[in-house]
């Protein structure tokens, strides 16, 4: 995957927040900063990214459940995808299951 330290960062933050409940981002980001400032450098910087994303959420005005869409962008989190409207539209990741 060529977001591997945002899948880390995902991976650690999940950790924290199931381990100590109220557990924020800017808190593992705060560790970050401290431990190594470079460790944050590029985080979820919005890249060209362009897949076959399929919708898994509720259908809405924007999205349709079941339908194909392509992301144009990716940073690590959300999506930035032309939606149904042919708005641009940028949604979270938990909406799409990838397909190519």
């Amino acid at each position: 995957m060529e977001f591997k330290a945002e899948e880390k960062f995902h991976n650690a933050l999940g950790y924290m927040c199931e381990r100590y409940p109220g557990f924020q981002t800017k808190d593992l980001k705060h560790i970050m900063s401290i431990l190594n400032t470079s460790m944050l450098d590029g985080l979820f910087e919005r890249r060209e990214y362009k897949r076959k994303l399929q919708y898994v959420g509720e259908s809405n005005e924007h999205f349709t459940h079941g339908q194909i869409y392509e992301s144009l962008t990716f940073n690590g989190a959300t999506y930035e995808i032309i939606d149904d409207t042919m708005a641009l539209n940028i949604i979270g990741r938990t909406h799409f299951d990838r397909i190519g």
